[in-house]
């Protein structure tokens, strides 16, 4: 058993949260720039929905601990933590639509329909799995370390 000492549960929610956010806002402006559009509505709009599903997935983790059951930054929760992000994001797209697809949103509101589909949500899956793959890595490398478990006496 190791004493490595475990972050914050709330500490642990709000880094991957805000990981979640970046990585989907990323995805939103680097699509929108690529369509040649860079105004601020729709970059706005675009990005608004990643920061709705982060912040859904902050309130939902401090109501229901369960999510982060393992408490650290681990394998489970780098594949779970997007579906779930990128779950909420296409019901928030699909949201703004209004009245279950029946009826077409203002001009200015188009942007977040992108998340509706499945290739630019699978990219920013992806992404998302990638970076927070990477982040494990990176911490079970160069993790917290107690120096006195390394002297044998």
């Amino acid at each position: 058993m190791s004493n490595e000492k475990l972050p914050s549960p709330v500490d642990l929610i709000l880094e991957t949260s805000s990981i979640l956010f970046l990585c989907g806002a990323a995805i939103a402006v680097f699509s929108l720039r690529n369509t040649g559009v860079f105004t601020p509505i729709p970059l706005i709009v675009a990005t608004s929905l990643p920061a709705a599903a982060s912040l859904l997935l902050l309130v939902a983790a401090l109501i229901m601990p369960g999510i982060y059951a393992v408490r650290k930054m681990s394998f489970p929760l780098n594949l779970t933590l997007p579906v779930i992000h990128c779950s909420l994001i296409f019901m928030l797209a699909e949201l703004t639509r209004g009245s279950f697809g029946l009826i077409n949103p203002p001009d200015a509101l188009k942007p977040a329909l992108m998340w509706e589909d499945p290739r630019f949500l699978g990219m920013a899956f992806a992404a998302q799995v990638i970076l927070l793959s990477g982040i494990v890595a990176v911490k079970n490398v160069t993790g917290p370390r107690d120096p006195a478990a390394d002297v044998q006496r």
